[in-house]
């Protein structure tokens, strides 16, 4: 059962014009997910844009929105959420919370940072391999 007070885990995350992410796509099936790819693919990018999706403000800059791009979208599904954040160049962000049953937070903003108080928010990317570019 999941409480208020549970951690959220991520089901889906959607990334567009993020960096050097065009779009990506990532469901975890419950288990680890591990991100592999040479120097400058974009696999920080992935954590930034999580980091971006939840705390948004000064960690979801303009400059990272893609080169060439207007708009860059990150999109976070959880059991009891879907968290949308837009940044459009020039704009601010557009920022909005869907319950399941896509009812809409009045101040989604406050809502998270309400559930990720408690213990801070915090998530790993553990680099398991380094893919050595001479092999």
């Amino acid at each position: 059962m999941t409480t208020e007070s549970s951690p959220l885990h991520i089901l889906s995350l959607t990334i567009e014009n993020v960096g050097k992410i065009t779009a990506l796509s990532i469901t975890p099936d419950g288990r680890p997910v591990t991100i592999v790819g040479g120097n400058g693919a974009g696999k920080s990018t992935v954590g930034d844009a999580i980091e971006a999706g939840f705390l948004g403000g000064d960690h979801f800059p303009e400059a990272m929105i893609q080169e060439g791009q207007d708009e860059a979208v990150v999109e976070i599904r959880t059991e009891r959420y879907t968290l949308r954040r837009r940044r459009a160049r020039g704009k601010p962000q557009r920022f909005e919370v869907l319950g399941p049953k896509g009812e809409k937070f009045p101040s989604p903003q406050k809502l998270i940072d309400d559930i990720c108080a408690p213990t801070g928010f915090a998530f790993r990317l553990a680099m398991l391999e380094r893919m050595d570019e001479k092999a």
